[in-house]
Formats: structure tokens, C-alpha cells, sequence
């Protein structure tokens, strides 16, 4: 083991980590002190002992130490895909895993969860999945569980169902996601999530208003107007969803997300979902951050981004026929911290 030594009026004082040999010419005079996880070793030219050292940090003369040669001072952890940035240690998972941690200190996290699914037949887009972002979580030595939510399902094209809410994602018990609410079918609002599911589309001249969900960490869904065919947007981390055009049967776009760069670079997150409307008329694009594109009939409705957070589109008609609704984007969890 290398030491670190400090020559200060004739005596050396030297440190060691844990439970570190003396080593060397030290072996015939040193004394050993251990104070907390330390052994300090002190030695004079002479071969005599200067008094106890009384703190680790602290040698006899009352100057302070120099430190160890090789020892992280700041967090010490691994788990996931593990990458160094511009100083930074990062932890990203897409899949459960578990952050072990065997020196604690602060954190910064992103906590995206699933966005919800596109509701079908004329259906509103699926809300981006709720984030949770924090700085200076301070955590502890053990292990701390990562939870990575899927995105919900897209309605059933043979009927009238919403779609459904995407799963949350944790940071063990520091942080929550909520998942995206699903967008709502024909005649149906959309459902609360992390982000609001759009309103569904219209159907048989029903002029009744269909509002979006709400959100509870972003924005709420579109609200579909009148008696219009399109489906409302789902909402974003960033907007909320654009709401159906109230005179076309043209659907609402998906709310953007927003962008963060825990992971060293800046990426967009959690965009809600496009609505899905008829045959022939346009559907709503995806909001920025994996929203999926909301469907027109046989055009199909896509699925939020993998990793993104993204809401599903919104399925569309054919003469009556429906399709596919988008699935909502799965979550993501980032981790990172200062290298010392």
C-alpha cells in the first residue's frame, strides 16, 4: 500500500487505510493509533512517539493530514449501465435493477415512468409519463431498488376502450414517477396520470365534450369539442395536449416533454400522444420527448418511444372499422453524480 507521507519539524506522519500495514523502515518505530475506520501511524527521526492521535483527521502537532493516496473521498457505487461524463459517474437503467452503494453521498436522478396508451376508435393520445427530477439526494451505503415502469397498452381496436395507464418507476424510497393516464375512447374523456390521457373523438354527431385527464407531476390532456371525429392530444411533461379542432374532425397534437441532461447530453422526455380521428383526415403528431402519432384508419397509430416515456397515439376508423392504438413509451431511470 502507498503512503502519503508530511515531513513537519522532524517528525513524519504517516496514514494508512483501514486496517494497512506499517511497511518499510516505519515498522521499527511507529505507533499505531486506530481511531473510527483509520490506523495512524507516527514515527520521528529518533524513533520516539509524539503523544496519541486524537482525531482521523488531525495528526499529533495539530495540523491536519494530508489523506490517502488512491481513496475516493465522494460516492462510491455501481449498478446499471454504468458511464463517465464530463466529470460525472452515471447509472442508467431501463429494466428493474438495483443501485449499490458502498460509500453514500449526493445524487442527482431523473425518474421517468411509462406513458400511457392511445385510446382506440377515434381515440385520444396517451399522457407522457410523470417525472420526478431531483438534486442532492443524499443516500446511504446498501442497496436501493430501481423500478423502470412499461408504457399501457393501447385500446382495444374492436371496441370502445381507453387505453391505460403506463406503470410508475422508483428510485428506492427517494423518488416516484407516476405513469401517464391512457387516452380516452370514442365519447370518452381521458384518464389521469402522471401526464393527462386526451380526450376521445366523437362519435354518431355525439356533441358532448370529452375533457382530458388530468396531470399530477405534468400536463393535462386535450379536450375534444363538439361533435368532431379527431381525439385530443395527450399531455406532456412540457404542454398539455392540443385540444381536437372543434370545427374539423382533425385530432389534437401530443404536448411536448421536456429536456434534461443527466444523461451528458440534452434529451426530451415524456411527450404526450397524438390523437387518432377518420379516414382521410389528419391525425395528431406525437409531442417531442417519444410521443407516438395518433392514427387515421389504416394509417396506424405508433407507439411511444422505448426509454422514453412517451404517450401512444390514438387509434383511428376506416368506415366504422377500427385500429390500432399506440402503446405508451417505456420509462427510464438515470443516476449520477461527481467523480472526486
Amino acid at each position: 500500500m502507498r503512503l502519503r507521507m508530511e515531513q513537519t519539524d522532524q517528525i513524519l506522519h504517516l496514514e494508512l487505510f483501514q486496517l494497512g500495514l506499517c511497511r518499510g523502515k516505519a515498522d521499527q518505530h511507529c505507533r499505531q493509533q486506530k481511531c473510527g475506520s483509520f490506523r495512524h501511524l507516527v514515527w520521528n527521526h529518533r524513533g520516539k512517539h509524539r503523544g496519541r492521535v486524537r482525531r482521523p483527521d488531525v495528526n499529533v502537532l495539530g495540523t491536519r493530514n494530508l489523506g490517502f493516496v488512491g481513496t475516493r473521498r465522494g460516492i462510491v457505487a455501481s449498478g446499471g449501465v454504468e458511464t463517465d461524463v464530463d466529470g460525472y459517474r452515471i447509472h442508467t437503467f431501463t429494466s428493474l435493477g438495483t443501485l449499490n452503494v458502498t460509500q453514500g453521498g449526493s445524487v442527482e436522478a431523473l425518474v421517468v415512468s411509462g406513458g400511457g396508451g392511445g385510446g382506440s376508435r377515434r381515440g385520444g393520445g396517451g399522457g407522457g409519463g410523470g417525472i420526478s427530477y431531483s438534486t442532492g439526494i443524499s443516500v446511504t451505503t446498501g442497496s436501493h431498488v430501481i423500478t423502470v415502469g412499461g408504457g399501457g397498452s393501447g385500446g382495444d381496436k374492436d371496441a370502445a376502450t381507453d387505453g391505460t395507464n403506463g406503470s410508475n418507476s422508483t428510485f428506492g424510497t427517494f423518488s416516484t414517477g407516476t405513469g401517464g393516464g391512457g387516452g380516452g375512447s370514442t365519447n370518452r374523456p381521458g384518464v389521469a396520470g402522471g401526464c393527462g390521457g386526451g380526450g376521445g373523438g366523437s362519435g354518431a354527431s355525439n356533441a358532448v365534450t370529452q375533457a382530458g385527464g388530468s396531470g399530477s407531476q405534468g400536463f393535462s390532456g386535450g379536450t375534444r369539442f363538439n361533435a368532431v371525429a379527431g381525439g385530443a392530444g395527450g399531455g406532456g411533461m412540457g404542454a398539455i395536449g392540443v385540444n381536437s379542432s372543434g370545427t374539423t374532425d382533425a385530432a389534437g397534437a401530443g404536448g411536448a416533454g421536456l429536456a434534461y441532461n443527466t444523461s451528458g447530453a440534452s434529451v426530451f422526455y415524456s411527450g404526450g400522444g397524438g390523437g387518432g380521428t377518420n379516414s382521410g383526415t389528419p391525425a395528431g403528431s406525437g409531442g417531442t420527448g417519444g410521443g407516438g402519432t395518433g392514427g387515421t384508419g389504416s394509417v396506424l397509430a405508433t407507439s411511444g418511444s422505448v426509454n422514453s416515456g412517451g404517450g401512444g397515439g390514438g387509434g383511428g376508423t376506416v368506415s366504422g372499422t377500427g385500429y390500432a392504438s399506440g402503446n405508451g413509451g417505456s420509462g427510464i431511470v438515470i443516476i449520477r453524480y461527481l467523480l472526486n
